[in-house]
């Protein structure tokens, strides 16, 4: 009979660090490889860095590598000493064997961690193999700290999943896919014609005015609005534009933020193969109205996700750095809606 997990000891420093990583980033990292500088003598951890776990394990040596160096140099440049580092392997569910049989598939991850931090001189604490329901320590096998069977994952609260809110706004497949790209096809040639004959300003003061109203139709209760595909790829390629992203950015008063997070999911889902670049800005204002809900942990996932999609892009790393500093929305609600109102406003 196969030994079930267990509960481990609150104080079980394992237990803890798991705690502290779902707390940190609000969200439970599915699919991610982490490693955490620790105070050897607090075990409170001093600096985080993530990654994508990488598919293919050809990849991994040098994405734990990667990792390692740049959590050193992000320590060195602030200061900071790194005593001792912890790894966290948090597979996808979708992996094959997700769980015990995974954690064996992954088991080199840890053996590549193990020999980096020697050649770096660094300690290594532990390394973590965490799902969603059950974690793993490498480094201690005591069955009244960290059962080898696995213990059981407690949080105090609830956390969104990295995987699932990914999967709900993933571009479309079969069908929808091929629909989705043929409405984009034209609305790149309305749009070319518009600007060849009317010029980019009055394409943009367009944009913004069916924007407006898009939204307003979308609150008032009383006019039905189908944002079909038309609509949709058209205002996907009118938010490629600063001015009207911008003007999006201003939708967060509490009678709109319901109707706008549906709008934006639809748009993010709607740029397919090979348009996928255009997701970034709808996911990043899909970001904004979760955070304005206080679904914090979503707006963490998506803003990333963006990132990822668009590096170099002002607007996603103006959000990413706002809500680390800024975790509480209402003063950036605050500030979008003077700004709107031609007040003068920091963000």
């Amino acid at each position: 009979m196969t030994n079930q997990p267990q509960a481990a000891p609150q104080e079980s420093r394992p237990a803890c660090l798991v705690a502290d990583v779902a707390s940190l980033f609000g969200y439970f990292p599915d699919n991610s490889f982490i490693l955490c500088g620790i105070d050897r003598d607090t075990n409170k951890m001093t600096s985080m860095i993530s990654t994508e776990l990488p598919a293919d394990p050809a990849d991994w040596p040098s994405t734990v590598a990667k990792s390692l160096d740049h959590l050193l140099h992000s320590n060195a440049t602030h200061g900071a000493q790194t005593e001792g580092v912890v790894g966290f392997v948090c597979p996808d569910p979708s992996t094959p064997g997700y769980g015990a049989d995974s954690r064996r598939t992954h088991q080199p991850l840890t053996e590549f961690l193990d020999e980096v931090c020697r050649e770096r001189g660094v300690h290594l604490l532990d390394s973590l193999y965490v799902t969603r329901t059950t974690w793993w320590s490498s480094a201690c096998t005591k069955p009244g700290c960290c059962p080898p069977e696995g213990a059981l994952i407690q949080f105090g609260e609830p956390y969104p999943h990295r995987a699932d809110v990914l999967a709900d706004l993933a571009p479309a497949t079969g069908p929808d896919a091929a629909r989705f790209s043929d409405a984009i096809d034209r609305a790149h040639t309305v749009l070319h014609r518009k600007i060849h004959a009317e010029g980019n300003q009055v394409v943009v003061d367009d944009g913004k005015s069916l924007l407006a109203e898009t939204v307003r139709n979308l609150v008032d209760p009383d006019t039905p609005t189908d944002i079909d595909d038309d609509l949709a790829a058209q205002l996907v390629l009118l938010l490629q534009y600063s001015d009207v992203r911008n003007n999006a950015m201003h939708f967060v008063r509490p009678e709109e933020v319901d109707a706008v997070r549906s709008l934006w999911r639809t748009l993010a889902r709607f740029p397919v193969d090979p348009y996928e670049d255009y997701r970034a800005t709808p996911l990043a204002l899909y970001g904004i109205a979760a955070w304005a809900q206080g679904d914090t942990g979503i707006a963490h996932i998506v803003f990333d996700t963006a990132a990822w999609i668009e590096p170099d892009s002002p607007l996603v790393r103006m959000l990413r750095q706002l809500i680390d500093t800024e975790p509480d929305f209402e003063p950036v609600r605050a500030a979008l809606l003077a700004h709107h109102e031609g007040c003068p406003a920091v963000l």
